[in-house]
């Protein structure tokens, strides 16, 4: 397989000078109701991003993409997108992290997620706006 840009955020992460925990929101699209689109209110294409779950995880503890891709399957959970930021693992406590993960998910809720890197099931980048991005 070749290596995907999850891969590459990975190897960035590991070269920082100190471990790493990586945040992750799982999230999926919702696309208009017939309803609305019969009603003029959106486009059958018109969707919007909701969040279903979310994790932590040591980097140290994630080889690839696609070991995150078979973790996240597991439970499952359907997903589209997967949100991700890293932070220094050090002299944090879990309601540090569930904080973190819980303001990540807000700001997807309000439309902001481009403060996030996030990726396709494919583990390519995802651009809003391309549905190419999607599969």
């Amino acid at each position: 397989m070749d290596e995907r840009d999850f891969d590459l955020f990975l190897n960035l992460a590991r070269e920082k000078g100190t471990p790493q925990r990586l945040y992750l929101v799982f999230a999926e699209k919702e696309f208009a109701s017939e309803e609305e689109i019969a009603a003029g209110q959106a486009l059958p294409s018109n969707f919007t991003i909701r969040p279903v779950m979310y994790t932590d995880k040591p980097l140290s503890k994630l080889t690839n993409f696609v070991e995150m891709l078979d973790e996240s399957l597991q439970n499952g959970q359907a997903w589209d997108i997967v949100y991700v930021t890293a932070g220094e693992d050090k002299g944090i406590n879990a309601e540090f992290v569930e904080d973190r993960l819980e303001h990540m998910v807000k700001r997807i809720e309000e439309g902001e997620a481009d403060l996030f890197v996030a990726f396709t099931q494919m583990g390519d980048v995802y651009r809003a706006g391309k549905a190419s991005d999607l599969h």
